[in-house]
């Protein structure tokens, strides 16, 4: 931050683009306007009719539309490249970004890499990371193998696929969710 002065009760600093701001991150020229004018809203942009952004004299600000002030300026920065340009700069960012040194959360051996996250060395790691947690389901007509276990309504013993069911047909089903409900309800 840049040199400081000491409007409003409030210290302001110079920031990178010349304008003031406290160190909460408000500008010194909206907190100027609404001292004099009042609160106002976040689509209003208080222009500075000199274009000096040091200049925050009550005189110099006007409170304009966003799509007015930038009519008043013209596209800028960013804005006013094309796609391609923008994919461009994104681009060498990219590439000038430094690797840092990593280790692999499955088998542990060291690699660089440049991104922000990076667990895993390589796609095989990743992959067996990735099915561990989420097993595929077996082949040919091992799935269909399933354990007998007693239903919740009637006991009778059944074989389900699912894990998750626990009544062995849907009017042991309903029997059992209402004796659920009054179960609840009692309670």
């Amino acid at each position: 931050m840049g040199q400081a002065i000491e409007w409003g009760g409030d210290r302001w600093y110079r920031n990178r683009s010349g304008y003031y701001q406290n160190r909460r991150g408000k500008l010194m020229h909206r907190a100027v306007w609404e001292s004099v004018h009042g609160p106002v809203s976040r689509r209003i942009d208080i222009h500075h009719s000199d274009e000096d952004p040091g200049n925050n004299s009550i005189e110099n600000l006007v409170a304009l539309s966003r799509a007015e002030h930038l009519a008043t300026h013209g596209p800028r920065g960013f804005l006013k490249w094309s796609p391609a340009q923008r994919a461009e700069s994104m681009r060498e960012q990219w590439t000038r970004r430094p690797a840092t040194e990593r280790k692999c959360e499955r088998c542990g051996n060291a690699f660089a890499s440049t991104a922000t996250v990076a667990k895993w060395c390589s796609p095989k790691c990743y992959n067996a990371a990735r099915y561990a947690l989420h097993p595929k389901p077996r082949k040919g007509r091992d799935h269909l193998r399933r354990a007998a276990r007693p239903c919740a309504s009637c006991g009778t013993e059944f074989k389900a696929r699912d894990p998750r069911t626990v009544t062995c047909s849907r009017p042991c089903g309903v029997a059992y969710k209402c004796s659920r409900r009054e179960h609840h309800a009692a309670s």
